[in-house]
């Protein structure tokens, strides 16, 4: 009966195991492998930041006449036509450059313990408790019921958005992604030493999801378990832990999916040891693998004959 097998038969039993000793590390580090394409899915959780005493916010206000915008900005327009910041001279009279505001948005108004900032020409504005929407629908009111412009627009975010990352993180370094001007989406990612984890600071955003974070570290390395994912929350009573698993579509309802700041994201190793020894153990499966199907197929030819 063992020469009844034919050739044919050979050759699938040496795919089926090339595909079974081929395929699993692709499929182990797959994101959403369950996703229906063209498909929409819900978020459960759309978190939104609520500022607190000790946050820093930065606010650019923005109109048609740029003179009349400045003192909101912490600046002045001069006689000479100039709009003048408060620590230096004359810039364009178009309001403030592209560096000016980006690192006016670093810099932000601290929220003092009683909640409030300390706002060029309105004084003391309460803003603890609100989300950054609410503080933006607020200071248009403010400001226009102030009577110095009938048409801001302001831009509103938290300038000390933090997210610390460890475990398997891919360690990029410094860089930014998004583009020029107001509103332009700057990241950060600053590794804290050799070991893995590091700090993400983001700009000129409201809120930011997990994959955003990942993609902004240079997407995770291959020895991550994406499907072993905690993203620590401080919360009101203490902290809370949620776990995350980006190979099905089930992490978009997660209530962490929308990071929140200072989150702690832990992203489990696939293995323990470090990693040149992670790759040769990687290596060493794949090579095992290879020749046990060689193994088994000179096997079954022997027995064929």
């Amino acid at each position: 009966m063992i020469k009844l097998i034919t050739r044919s038969t050979l050759i699938c039993l040496l795919s089926i195991l090339f595909l079974g000793t081929s395929c699993d590390a692709p499929k182990q580090f797959a994101y959403m492998q369950d996703v229906d394409y063209a498909k929409q899915y819900a978020v459960l959780h759309n978190n939104e930041v609520v500022i607190s005493s000790g946050d820093r916010i930065s606010i650019y206000v923005g109109s048609a006449f740029p003179e009349l915008a400045a003192p909101f900005n912490g600046g002045a327009f001069d006689a000479g036509g100039g709009l003048t910041a408060l620590t230096g001279g004359p810039t364009s009279t178009q309001g403030p450059s592209d560096e000016d505001s980006r690192g006016q948005r670093r810099l932000g108004y601290l929220v003092g313990l009683d909640g409030s900032i300390n706002f060029p020409v309105l004084g003391k504005v309460q803003v603890a408790g609100k989300t950054l929407p609410e503080i933006r629908t607020m200071l248009e009111g403010l400001i226009i019921e102030s009577k110095y412009l009938t048409d801001p627009r302001i831009e509103v975010f938290l300038a000390n958005y933090k997210i610390y990352l460890l475990g398997a993180i891919a360690n990029q370094g410094k860089g930014q992604a998004g583009g020029q001007g107001q509103g332009a989406q700057l990241s950060m990612f600053t590794p804290l030493s050799e070991v893995r984890g590091g700090v993400l600071r983001v700009e000129a955003q409201d809120r930011v999801n997990i994959l955003e974070a990942i993609a902004m570290t240079g997407d995770l390395p291959q020895n991550s378990r994406v499907d072993k994912i905690k993203v620590i929350r401080k919360e009101a009573l203490g902290y809370k832990t949620y776990a995350l698993d980006l190979t099905s579509v089930d992490v978009y309802q997660s209530p962490a999916f929308y990071l929140m700041p200072n989150d702690i994201v832990y992203v489990q190793p696939r293995y323990r040891n470090v990693e040149t020894i992670d790759r040769a153990m990687q290596l060493s499966g794949y090579v095992f693998s290879t020749i046990s199907s060689i193994t088994a197929l000179v096997a079954l030819v022997k027995l064929a004959k």
